[in-house]
C-alpha cells in the first residue's frame, strides 16, 4: 500500500466519506484514489497534489499514519472557506 493510499483510507474512515469523495477533494477527480487502490498508477502531479491536500487538511485529532513524519508547517492549514493561510 502506498503512503497516499494509507492517508486516503485513514482519512476516509475518519471523515466517514467514500474514497471517491476524498479523491475528488484531494486529486481533483473522483477516480484517482480508487484506481490507486486497484493497483493502477497515478500521475506524479496528481500524487503530489493529493499529498499536499492531505497535509493541509489532516484532522488534528487523528495521528499521522505514516512512518515519515508529517511535514508540519510545510503547507499551511486552510482557513474556513478554502483560502490558504498566510
Amino acid at each position: 500500500m502506498s503512503e497516499v493510499q494509507r492517508l486516503a483510507f485513514v482519512y476516509s474512515g475518519h471523515a466517514k466519506r467514500r474514497l471517491s469523495t476524498i479523491s475528488l477533494k484531494a486529486c481533483g477527480n473522483w477516480a484517482s484514489l480508487g484506481r490507486l487502490a486497484d493497483g493502477k498508477t497515478m500521475r506524479s502531479d496528481t500524487l503530489e497534489r493529493a499529498g499536499e491536500w492531505f497535509t493541509q487538511n489532516w484532522p488534528d485529532d487523528v495521528p499521522w499514519p505514516l512512518s515519515t513524519p508529517r511535514p508540519n508547517g510545510e503547507f499551511p492549514k486552510k482557513k474556513a472557506g478554502g483560502a490558504s493561510a498566510g
